[in-house]
């Protein structure tokens, strides 16, 4: 498998919306900063992860 890292920067309007963005790419991005995107989107993950709890 191909692993291809990339620093870019992206605009975006707010954290809310870079958020939806880059979810949307699922496990082929990781946000590492501003802190607070990377904060908004580990908080949406681990909603999600509760929502999807299996058991």
């Amino acid at each position: 498998m191909l692993h291809c890292l990339a620093t870019p920067l992206i605009p975006t309007e707010s954290i809310e919306h870079a958020c939806g963005e880059l979810l949307r790419l699922g496990t082929h991005v990781e946000v590492v900063a501003p802190a607070e995107l990377r904060q908004a989107i580990a908080g949406t993950i681990c909603v999600l992860a509760q929502a999807y709890r299996i058991g």
